[in-house]
């Protein structure tokens, strides 16, 4: 490689390297900054088990899921926004979502619907 070819390549992989630091940094500050709001993610696969069980014992002591028309009775649990629940298999029929309306979606800042169907929302408990 040319001298002027490989400092050509030393200043585009500096440049990128740099914008790969920025990036880096705004993230490490966008993360400081949400978890002082409140706002912070939860990793659910660093959980230990009593965190796991607390977290969904919470969860489900908030759970509205069993008011919302969409609820299928054959489902014996409740929570479905926890990873540790997932969804509900016996629902046939959609009819309706209550989920804007749950203290556990508030509590954990959740703002999906459908969890029922859908499932936790993956990027909440970065799975």
């Amino acid at each position: 490689m040319g001298h002027w070819k490989k400092a050509e390549y030393q200043k585009k992989n500096m440049t990128l390297e740099k914008r790969m630091n920025a990036e880096r940094a705004g993230d490490r500050k966008k993360g400081l900054e949400e978890r002082e709001k409140g706002e912070r993610k939860m990793n659910y696969r660093e959980m230990s088990h009593e965190e796991i069980e607390g977290t969904r014992i919470q969860i489900q002591e908030l759970c509205i899921c069993k008011s919302c028309l969409t609820w299928d009775p054959c489902a014996e649990k409740i929570g479905f926004c926890f990873p540790a629940v997932g969804k509900n298999r016996c629902i046939k029929k959609d009819k309706g979502c209550i989920c804007g309306q749950c203290q556990a979606a508030a509590k954990f800042r959740l703002n999906q619907d459908y969890y029922c169907i859908i499932g936790p929302q993956k990027e909440k408990w970065e799975l």
